[in-house]
This record gives C-alpha cells, structure tokens and sequence, in this order.
C-alpha cells in the first residue's frame, strides 16, 4: 500500500514538473529578447574630429541605439542622429567607452524612425594615436 502510494506520488510530481516546464516555455515565446543589428561600423583615426556613418533604409526602423568599441578606448562627447524625415536628433555622450564594451542603451525620440546617417564626435587628444573600431548597433 505504501509502495503504490509512493508510486501515486511520484508520478503527481512528474505531471506537475512536466506542466510547470511546459508552461515556462511557452510563455518564453512571447517574451523573445530583440537582437541588436549591426548598421555598421567606422575606424577613428582621430585626424579629424567626427565621422559619418550612412545607415540604408532597407534596414528598416529602429526606437533604440548603442554603440559597441572595439580595440581601443573611445571618447564620445556626442551623435546626431539625422532621420529620412524630421529634424536630426543630438545625443549628448560625454563618456569614455572602453575598448571591447559598449554604450548604454540610447532611446531615440518619435517611433520606429528611419536613419539616414549617423555623425559621431569624438574628444581627439584623449586617445591620439589609437585606432579604434566604432560599431553602431539598432534595434527595431
């Protein structure tokens, strides 16, 4: 008898932790985590004091921003973010990104809006000499 209440009870536990994990997988279907898309990238040489980088439209919309350095360390004081339609939008930085990290987060204004270019300024004496690699990632 208390073998098959045993029995009985493990099977009760086997049910419900099958159901629990059933559960917690479909409900992660729907909280899919957005992936950042690399729009691209550009090498400062620091001989000037900005760049541009153009973004296609083919690649769509995008409410979020960031920016990923590679290979040395960055000074960002700021980026003007310039739309298909509407007026460019400055980001204002001030911050050292070290190499092989990235940005914060960086909301953009309006929704889902079409880039056309990115300019980045870069504090130039800082890091004279260094070559980093600045990577723009969106997210839609």
């Amino acid at each position: 008898m208390k073998s098959k209440r045993k029995l009985m009870n493990k099977t009760t536990n086997l049910i419900i932790g099958l159901g629990l994990i059933l559960a917690i997988i479909y409900l992660s279907s729907f909280t899919q985590i957005k992936p950042w898309i690399k729009l691209g990238s550009q090498t400062v040489t620091y001989k000037v004091d900005h760049d541009e980088l153009y973004i296609t439209a083919r690649q769509g919309t995008f409410r979020k921003l960031k920016i990923q350095v590679d290979k040395s360390n960055v000074h960002l004081s700021k980026m003007i973010v310039f739309y298909r339609h509407g007026s460019p939008e400055t980001v204002h930085l001030k911050k050292n990104i070290l190499a092989g990290t990235s940005s914060r987060a960086l909301d953009l204004k309006g929704i889902n809006r079409i880039i056309h270019k990115v300019v980045f300024y870069y504090n130039t004496h800082l890091y004279e000499g260094k070559r980093a690699k600045v990577t723009l990632l969106g997210m839609h």
